[in-house]
């Protein structure tokens, strides 16, 4: 090697990791706990071919430890790359065609997982609507008489029969009641599911339902559920994975945006096995899983995985304002065209009855920017659920909130708001979770001139005390 083309390697290192390509030099990731023959391990998808993309180094390395190993899909990912679209407008013509791919999208996975040595009896299909799993967790559809109508299979039920729960609604009860089904069936040792700053809807609810499901499960007294370790691995984020091709040598680093924001752990993998990895992924050729360079990208040297873990808010009747979730900027592809509506942080207080959320932002806040928060809670007992959305902008504020099996709109005197530069803050009558309460699951949301702008992880917050 010539002594001139040292200096290019050195440049083009230091551009690879600029633009995050390579991790830094002296801060690699530490590894994840390997499997083990003794693990349980459970994984969650949102849509075949996730399972494999984000855990599919984990898989091979499991099979190969002997642990058990279960796939929970929540949706059949009937949606993405067909021609149903173009068909005439008749409903049933439409339905059955998208029902048609789904099943295509089903072998898909299970060839890709048998290449990964997991067999058919372990995947389960529990065939909720692609791209309506964020709905179905909000008050308005969380109970069955209330379910999501899916326009592309013209129904409100599961149509497929060999779904882990067939013709059961579309709606987040009945999505809980299977996650916790499964759950409580295999009692893991592992949960891999999605990273809650997932930016597409049906990955973050999916984190979502899967967080809440284990926390619940705690509080019922499932030693299980307070020991698994529970890992979130990333798909879609903006640029992310870079570069967007196929490099199986490099590592797979966290974006930028979120290094520091998660506990980040890695997988090393061998060549064998990203050989076998890239030989799985190829088999989703409904996705161009072959040649297309977003799937070809996650042929990695690794697997990358964050730890999900709980935080903690005081059960007092007076806490001081602390920040309890961040959010990168312009995370979103909206929140660059909106600074005014991308989310920096999220703020809770408590002052006897009443609870005071601030919303910092990038950009002052116009007129147009509205807030949301949702708010999930859990405990000891059914009636502890419940569901409160709240939303506000300036001189406005209204909410809604599901419990004991009723929706209802609360009333606007209880709620009052303030929208001053960077700082939107609420002000609502608490309790709006039951005393009882111990955790609830907590997101907020934003939009400008009613365009979607950003959106906070779903963080779980356990209340100290109860």
């Amino acid at each position: 090697m010539s002594i001139l083309a040292l200096p290019v390697i050195a440049t083009g290192g230091v551009l690879l990791w600029h633009f995050g390509y390579l991790p830094p030099t002296g801060q690699s990731l530490p590894s994840i706990d390997s499997p083990q023959a003794k693990d349980r391990i459970v994984v969650f998808a949102p849509h075949p071919d996730d399972e494999t993309l984000g855990a599919g180094g984990y898989l091979l390395r499991a099979v190969a430890a002997g642990a058990r190993v279960r796939i929970v899909l929540i949706t059949n990912g009937e949606y993405g790359r067909t021609g149903i679209d173009h068909l005439p407008e008749l409903p049933a013509e439409r339905a059955s065609g998208y029902k048609n791919f789904a099943v295509i999208r089903q072998q898909e996975t299970l060839m890709a997982l048998g290449a990964l040595g997991v067999p058919q009896s372990a995947v389960i299909f529990l065939c909720y609507p692609n791209h309506l799993l964020e709905r179905m967790i909000q008050p308005a559809n969380w109970l069955p008489r209330h379910p999501v109508f899916d326009a592309r299979l013209n129904t409100t039920r599961i149509p497929f029969t060999d779904a882990f729960s067939p013709g059961a609604p579309y709606c987040g009860a009945a999505l809980l009641r299977d996650v916790e089904t499964v759950l409580l069936r295999e009692k893991p040792t592992v949960v891999i599911t999605l990273h809650p700053n997932d930016i597409h809807p049906d990955h973050w609810a999916t984190s979502a339902i899967t967080q809440y499901a284990i926390n619940e499960l705690a509080d019922e007294g499932y030693p299980f559920a307070r020991n698994c370790r529970v890992y979130g691995y990333l798909i879609h984020r903006g640029l992310w994975p870079r570069p967007k091709q196929y490099f199986p040598r490099l590592p797979l680093a966290p974006p930028p945006s979120l290094a520091k924001l998660s506990d980040w752990r890695q997988l090393p993998l061998t060549h064998r096995q990203t050989r076998l990895l890239g030989e799985a992924i190829a088999l989703f050729q409904s996705q161009g899983g072959a040649t297309h360079p977003f799937m070809r990208s996650f042929i990695r040297a690794n697997g990358l995985y964050a730890l999900i873990s709980d935080h903690t808010w005081p059960v007092a009747a007076v806490v001081p304002s602390c920040v309890l979730i961040r959010d990168p900027d312009a995370d979103f592809r909206q929140g660059s065209r909106y600074p005014s509506a991308d989310i920096q942080n999220v703020a809770f207080a408590r002052k006897d009855q009443e609870l005071i959320v601030t919303i910092t932002t990038r950009k002052p806040a116009t007129a147009g920017t509205r807030f949301f928060l949702s708010i999930i809670s859990g405990g000891k007992s059914d009636t502890a659920r419940g569901l409160t959305e709240l939303q506000w902008q300036r001189g406005e504020a209204s909410g809604r909130m599901m419990a004991r099996g009723k929706l209802s709109s609360l009333p606007r005197q209880s709620l009052r708001s303030a929208v001053t530069g960077r700082t939107a803050t609420l002000h609502a009558r608490w309790p709006l979770v039951e005393e009882e309460t111990t955790f609830f699951l907590l997101q907020a949301w934003s939009s400008e001139n009613q365009r979607p702008a950003d959106a906070t992880a779903a963080t779980v917050l356990r209340i100290a005390g109860n």
